[in-house]
């Protein structure tokens, strides 16, 4: 954390859109401080935040029906499930990796979120139909949280990033 005026700053943040992980470095304790005078009292104070409408309700409604219009051809949907049949160890998909840290795979629900962030990331691109680079691109996101590492994962400091890249690797689109 840097201070800037009244306020504080994470220098070592790194957002982005979809597709890329979200992290912040933990502060030293001198920045910690800080963080809680700033960032902490902000947060859960009494003051509410000011927002502003960026869309109605019926133009979020419509986004939501054209991002379920976006067509997925059968492509896309067998690689799609093949991804998420190989988080889990005990299929036969399922890399080295996974079979060693993983307890539990990527439910049907994981792959309901693969497919609409998908569809999201094609229509922001401007294309009509989902690609297999949008089902990759969406993967981390959508599924970093829905497997569950073993201890010897944790122990060992692998994340879940690592093992869907792996398996986004090692599953074939056909």
């Amino acid at each position: 954390l840097r201070r800037r005026s009244s306020h504080c700053q994470w220098e070592t943040a790194r957002l982005a859109v979809l597709g890329k992980r979200r992290r912040v470095a933990l502060p030293a304790a001198r920045a910690g401080r800080c963080l809680s005078r700033w960032f902490g009292r902000r947060t859960t104070g009494a003051e509410l935040a000011q927002l502003e409408a960026v869309a109605d309700g019926g133009t979020v409604l419509a986004l939501q029906r054209l991002a379920r219009q976006v067509p997925v051809s059968d492509l896309v949907w067998r690689y799609t499930s093949g991804v998420i049949l190989a988080t889990h160890p005990e299929d036969e998909r399922a890399t080295a990796g996974v079979k060693k840290h993983l307890l539990y795979g990527a439910s049907p629900r994981g792959l309901q979120a693969v497919i609409l962030a998908a569809k999201i990331t094609a229509l922001l691109d401007g294309r009509k139909t989902v690609s297999l680079e949008d089902v990759r691109q969406a993967a981390l996101p959508a599924l970093r949280h829905r497997v569950i590492l073993n201890y010897e994962a944790q122990a060992e400091g692998i994340n879940p990033d690592d093992l869907i890249t792996e398996v986004l690797a090692d599953v074939p689109a056909r």
